[in-house]
């Protein structure tokens, strides 16, 4: 079922970059072609391990490594739309978006150091 879904998100992705590339919004496209690269690396991982080429360890690490590396992909877009963004409106919702982006990693974070 995982690998269903996962196919039909890969193609959805690559509809909508198709999509924006041909309207020439450049920046849609490297957002979608950043998210179609950490899903087909969580993809590979996941067939790695359920062939036990892979611990579970290292499955998990690895796994960690990519989620955090795309997670600060995300807070650096954010970040770099602050900067240039024009009107006073608009920084608020980034704010926001910030704000609400930082909050479950923070909880994440202070769970794991609760824990181990």
């Amino acid at each position: 079922m995982f690998e269903i879904v996962t196919i039909l998100g890969l193609i959805y992705l690559l509809y909508r970059i198709r999509f924006f590339y041909k309207e020439r919004n450049y920046n849609q496209v490297k957002g979608f072609v950043s998210i179609l690269v950490f899903i087909i690396t969580v993809l590979v991982l996941k067939q790695l391990y359920d062939y036990k080429y892979i611990t579970f360890e290292v499955y998990y690490n690895i796994s960690l490594v990519v989620g955090l590396l795309f997670y600060l992909l995300v807070i650096g877009v954010i970040i770099y739309k602050y900067r240039y963004a024009d009107n006073k409106e608009q920084k608020k919702d980034l704010i926001k978006t910030f704000i609400l982006a930082n909050l479950p990693i923070l909880i994440l974070g202070f769970l794991y150091f609760l824990i181990f």
